[in-house]
């Protein structure tokens, strides 16, 4: 939003539109390319850093009884459903 006024001094108009639709598209590009959902997937890491990564983490599974039961998440869909 800050180069919006550039882009319009530098184009026109109708182009701040263009550039601020395009950015996003372009970010969710490198995003699929750069970021993998699991240090395994990763490729641009060595396999000290996978091992490393994969030994520090253990068993990172959320309880499901633990959370459901939690004071925080019925706060959170009473703020939800009183706020919308």
């Amino acid at each position: 939003m800050l180069l919006s006024g550039l882009i319009y001094a530098w184009q026109s108009w109708e182009a701040v539109f263009y550039w601020m639709g395009s950015l996003p598209f372009i970010w969710c590009l490198l995003w699929m390319w750069l970021v993998a959902d699991d240090p395994i997937k990763q490729h641009y890491i060595t396999e000290e850093e996978r091992l490393l990564i994969r030994n520090s983490l253990g068993d990172s599974r959320l309880p499901r009884k633990v959370s459901c039961l939690s004071f925080f998440t019925y706060a959170f869909l009473f703020l939800c459903d009183w706020l919308f």
